[in-house]
């Protein structure tokens, strides 16, 4: 008989451990993936400010990237006709 209650508790005990395995621990670690990347941190970013205090955002664009549209300087030109030679020259 304590064979048996051995044997129940070891099948109780590998359940157990498979459904947690299963269910509870990938929820527990994509919880804290979020966590650890910032995702569970909205309450904090949405702070409103106390009233009287002044808060200025400054967006910088990057050094690194440079503008599509700057090429150099622009020269202005005019075609200009080609001298023609007189025979009197």
């Amino acid at each position: 008989m304590g064979l048996l209650k051995v044997i129940f508790i070891f099948i109780l005990i590998w359940y157990v451990i498979k459904l947690i395995v299963r269910y509870i621990l990938p929820k527990a670690f994509f919880h804290f993936l979020n966590k650890q990347q910032g995702f569970g941190n909205d309450d904090i970013r949405r702070k409103r400010p106390k009233e009287g205090e002044i808060n200025i955002k400054m967006e910088h664009s990057p050094k690194n990237q440079k503008d599509g549209d700057d090429f150099g300087e622009y020269v202005d030109f005019e075609e200009v006709e080609p001298e023609q030679k007189t025979d009197d020259e």
